[in-house]
């Protein structure tokens, strides 16, 4: 019976591990229809935003992904489709950094518009990072994908290229 019960912990805490591990190596990005037409009929996921990088001191060009599955543009909808995408992959193959998005915007916008913007107000923001910014083109996405998920039903068309990219993929 010891063993037994030996056995049963030991796989418990085995699937915990590797559920922790797999929920640490997934990473999100929003878009809408139109946005997820065009990144998968491409198989690529263009640079979007220009942040100014404190510990590199340069502005780098790339796209945000979050581990937040409650993000803003989820809670209006404004980006109701979900690209869920394998972060150590990303990390491997791109220059990324990980980035509290409030902090780098402040000092992204002093750089670029110093009259408008005070530039120490970033010094206020918290550290803590809240998304990964990988830098320049994400191709070919298909490597990098893991998933896609609908927040809210789409038109046929979307459907179509999902369905056409998810067998590309295989």
């Amino acid at each position: 019976m010891e063993l037994r019960k030996f056995i049963a912990t030991t796989i418990r805490e085995y699937l915990n591990e590797q559920n922790t591990i797999n929920k640490n190596n997934i990473i999100y990005h929003f878009v809408d229809e139109k946005k997820l037409i065009n990144i998968l009929s491409k198989n690529e996921l263009k640079p979007r935003w220009k942040h100014y990088i404190e510990n590199i001191d340069r502005m780098v060009i790339g796209t945000s992904l979050t581990w937040d599955l409650n993000h803003n543009t989820v809670k209006n909808m404004e980006y109701p489709i979900r690209l869920i995408f394998d972060r150590h992959k990303l990390e491997q193959d791109y220059n990324s950094f990980l980035i509290n998005s409030n902090r780098v915007h402040l000092q992204t916008m002093a750089q670029l518009k110093p009259n408008l913007y005070d530039p120490t107000a970033y010094q206020y923001e918290d550290e803590t990072p809240n998304e990964l910014f990988v830098e320049g083109l994400i191709k070919p996405l298909d490597k990098y994908i893991i998933d896609i998920e609908l927040l809210k039903s789409v038109s046929q068309e979307t459907e179509n290229v999902i369905i056409n990219f998810n067998r590309w993929k295989k």
